[in-house]
């Protein structure tokens, strides 16, 4: 009998298990369509109002919000992310907000600093950059293509090519 009572036992918590996943499985596939189905036009739909962080999309030929990615960053708020679509960007950007700069990939998506300074100047911390081929710095020798001033900001798939 205690045999049965145990096994009976383990079955109910189990099954509570498994629907405690599922249910939350629901909640996070819910959230994740919400966010994807967000495209972001105009301040009023940044998350301002709603408290949701915002998406931005940076297009060189002027198809979506900005066409350069230090305007994109001007208007952004800390923990918007910011979508590059590939171009040649030929820029110094200075990041002085908690975001996530996305590109198009390192083939597809360069920001050239035209010889001029740091090519990107992070001031922020908690900044993440993935998906870009950094190029072109000035010559002097404090110039670089990532220039970090702060803690805790991550790079990921972002080449650096020196001409």
């Amino acid at each position: 009998m205690k045999k049965i009572i145990c096994i009976l036992f383990v079955l109910f918590l189990v099954n509570g298990i498994f629907i405690s996943l599922a249910n939350n499985t629901e909640w996070l596939r819910n959230e994740t369509n919400y966010q994807e189905s967000r495209i972001i036009k105009g301040n009023d739909q940044k998350g301002i109002i709603s408290g949701k962080r915002g998406n931005i999309i940076v297009d060189a030929s002027g198809g979506q919000d900005h066409v350069t990615i230090q305007d994109a960053i001007n208007a952004s708020n800390p923990g918007d992310t910011i979508y590059v679509y590939a171009g040649n960007y030929s820029e110094n950007v200075i990041i002085n907000r908690t975001i996530t700069l996305i590109g198009n990939g390192t083939a597809n998506t360069t920001i050239n600093g035209s010889g001029n300074g740091d090519v990107v100047q992070i001031t922020s911390a908690w900044v993440n950059i993935t998906g870009f081929n950094i190029t072109n710095s000035g010559s002097s020798g404090n110039d670089a293509g990532i220039d970090v001033q702060n803690d805790y900001n991550r790079m990921a798939q972002t080449f650096f090519l020196v001409i």
